[in-house]
């Protein structure tokens, strides 16, 4: 089962890959994370330009077994290229983890 959506700010279905072309390294607008949520067993993030990734959480142990007190405490690290939770000791960037799950799932 695919547990993967990638959307663009357009809300059309796009290819698990970096937007454009761009790489996360170059930090973009198209991949400058604005926020996380979660959603039952998806991990959302969100970015700058409107978009969406959905990831199975299943996959980072550490946000499987948080609570749900625990998932909301992440800042946005690296100017936008990723996310980090102090109290789970996890970070998760752009390209290295979000990309390559939902490359993985797909």
């Amino acid at each position: 089962m695919n547990s993967t959506k990638f959307s663009t700010s357009s809300k059309r279905a796009a290819s698990i890959s970096s937007p454009n072309g761009v790489r996360a390294s170059d930090t973009s607008d198209e991949l400058r994370l604005a926020g996380v949520d979660f959603d039952g067993d998806k991990l959302i993030a969100r970015f700058a330009n409107g978009g969406t990734i959905a990831v199975d959480v299943r996959r980072y142990p550490r946000l499987e077994r948080a609570t749900p007190a625990q998932r909301k405490k992440w800042r946005l690290i690296g100017k936008g290229s990723g996310i980090h939770w102090e109290s789970l000791d996890e970070d998760l960037s752009v390209e290295n983890s979000l990309f390559a799950s939902a490359k993985k799932a797909a």
